[in-house]
Parts: structure tokens; sequence; C-alpha cells
């Protein structure tokens, strides 16, 4: 396992109330071109995730459309990731700090994704865990209709499972539902899926 000085990736005072025990992290994921990083912290109070994300974005700012959707799309997942942080199938978040450069999000630690657990434990998977596992995201998505909201993106590695239970994260293509209004997916200027809000896969 090999760690980084977390003083390279955050200069917020988001782990000021934590003492980080040696300085010491382990980068998840990153995304230097995005400027997107997660970061799992170790502190005196245990495991945390740290998620930063540059909302600055120099190199959009020439494309001021582009720009706005990319600064509004990271916003809003924080912003609903928060409002579904209650629950107990989703990651909590502990603290939210943002400035002018960027948002960062402290999280509990969920432990890994469903995908790396696959890879892990090979084929050697009982079938009370998958059966208990899709059972509570089935929980978790049946609470997001209730609040009139597609997650848009479930797959295993959206999936956090620690102690056998599961947490649901990336809320990055979330959107609400508009019962009955026709909704069209594009990428770039070409459409790629046109259909009701129904019918789309969670």
């Amino acid at each position: 396992m090999s760690f980084v000085d977390l003083a390279k990736y955050t200069k917020t005072d988001i782990l000021a109330p934590y003492l980080v025990l040696k300085e010491r992290c382990k980068i998840l994921q990153k995304n230097e071109g995005e400027g997107r990083y997660i970061i799992e912290v170790f502190t005196n109070h245990g495991r945390f995730v740290l998620k930063i994300c540059d909302i600055e974005l120099k190199k959009y700012k020439a494309d001021p459309t582009v720009y706005q959707q990319r600064r509004s799309a990271i916003l809003l997942e924080a912003d609903n990731m928060a409002r579904f942080s209650k629950y107990n199938h989703f990651v909590k978040i502990i603290r939210k700090v943002q400035n002018k450069k960027s948002l960062e999000l402290l999280m509990e630690y969920c432990g890994k994704s469903l995908i790396d657990k696959i890879k892990d434990d090979g084929s050697v998977l009982s079938q009370y865990n998958l059966v208990s596992w899709m059972s509570q995201t089935i929980i978790g998505m049946r609470y997001l209709e209730k609040n009139r909201m597609h997650h848009g993106d479930i797959k295993p590695e959206n999936l956090l499972i620690l102690d056998d239970h599961i947490n649901i994260t990336d809320l990055g293509e979330s959107s609400e539902i508009e019962s009955g209004f026709e909704r069209t997916l594009r990428i770039g200027k070409k459409t790629v899926l046109k259909g009701y809000t129904e019918a789309y896969a969670p």
C-alpha cells in the first residue's frame, strides 16, 4: 500500500477536526485532467474518504456553456449526496467545504466496491450475500424513487460494501423524475437515447 502526502492534494481545513495519522492517505481514484481525486484518509478517529473536485475548471472557461454545465453537475452531485446521506443505504457526508476553486466532501469509509470484491474473492460469493446485497440495493433504489429521483448509474463500481452492508454512491448521473415528460440524452450533438422518464434504467 502506497501513501502520499495529503498536503499535495488539499490545502483547505476540512480535516482540521481530525489528526491525520502521519499525514497519510491513499489515492483511490484520480483524474488530474478534470481535477478530481478520491482519497482514503487515516485519522485518529478512523478511516474516511475525501473527495476533491476542481470547480474553477480553467480549461473550460473558453466555452461558457460547457463550463457552466460541468460546474453545475459537480455541485448538483454534492447536493444530492448530502440530501440522501441521512438514509441507511447511502454514503454518509460528514463535512462539505466549498470555495472559489474547489469542492471537498469528507465521507465515511464504506469499504470496497462490489466490483473490487468480486475481483478479490473470485467466484466464491455465497448466494446469501448476493441476495442480501441485491435486496439492500433495491431498498435504496426504492427510497430514491419515493423521492422522485433516478440514480442513473447503478453498477457494481457504485455499490460499496462494508461488513456486508451496501452503501450507494456516485449521484453524478442522478436526475429528478418528471412523470410523463419526454427526456432526451445527448452526447455532444448526437442524440443517443430518447424516451419517457419511466422507461429509464435506474
